[in-house]
């Protein structure tokens, strides 16, 4: 790890305080979350991120990006290795994609799944997995894209180059892998963390994430802010005039969100 990023992990687990409860392992701690987002779900009858405009905006951003950087959707072969909600999937779905969601906590599909049908997606669209992230076999048909979001930072330097050659896995030959993270020192994460504290989260820059995923194996690495960084105490109408202009693109160390894309070897 660069010094620099190391510096300022070990700051960061040492100042924000934990949000996990004691003796609560990762798969209880998800299970809690997306219980939490399914009551909520069900008690408004709109999803979070849709109810919530500022992650509404979020979202747009997200899946504009992953468009410009897949070169489209219609057709294309999905899997969201540790998919939580999916939702972001879920919207590639609506632009032509098949995708699948694995992950491992069930409480995470029950909740894909009401998402999915808010969204009117046809079922043979989407299809879901159970199963450990690191231990899932390669599927017998490879995909066009394997990617995740806010995963990759939940784990070690080892575990982490681990888990996106898993990833490298289950894609085809010039297929891509695709790893989103967030950025624990833009403002949204500064902000959240000092309200809700923190996970099992680990600090990764743009530049660790390129070579996290070199060093994985794939070729071509590109890696780029997602063009979001106004933070959401701030009105979602700032946050969504910054990402239309290319101003905020300048200021990379300030968005909540890192894209890495490259590509698996023949």
């Amino acid at each position: 790890m660069f010094s620099l990023e190391s510096a300022a992990d070990r700051i960061i687990q040492a100042v924000v305080r934990k949000n996990v409860h004691p003796g609560e392992d990762e798969a209880g701690y998800w299970d809690r979350h997306w219980d939490a987002q399914r009551a909520a779900f069900q008690r408004t009858g709109v999803p979070t991120e849709i109810g919530d405009l500022w992650w509404k905006k979020l979202y747009d951003e997200m899946t504009e990006e992953y468009e410009r950087v897949l070169g489209g959707f219609q057709g294309k072969r999905v899997c969201e290795l540790g998919a939580g909600s999916g939702y972001a999937s879920l919207l590639l779905a609506e632009r032509g994609a098949n995708v699948t969601l694995l992950d491992f906590s069930p409480n995470s599909h029950a909740y894909a799944k009401e998402l999915a049908s808010f969204l009117n997606l046809p079922s043979d669209r989407v299809s879901f997995a159970l199963g450990d992230l690191f231990s899932t076999p390669p599927p017998a048909e490879r995909f066009d894209v394997v990617w995740n979001c806010g995963v990759i930072e939940h784990y070690a330097w080892p575990d982490a180059v681990r888990l996106v050659r898993t990833m490298a896995s289950g894609a085809m030959p010039c297929g891509s892998v695709m790893v989103t993270l967030p950025n624990l020192l833009s403002p949204e994460l500064l902000y959240r963390m000092a309200k809700e504290g923190k996970g099992t989260e680990i600090y990764f820059s743009h530049r660790l994430l390129a070579r996290l995923m070199e060093e994985a194996g794939l070729q071509d690495v590109r890696v780029a802010p997602i063009n979001y960084w106004v933070p959401s105490f701030l009105p979602h109408a700032w946050a969504d005039r910054m990402r239309l202009s290319q101003i905020g693109r300048r200021w990379k160390n300030l968005c909540w969100l890192f894209n890495g894309v490259g590509t698996v070897p023949l």
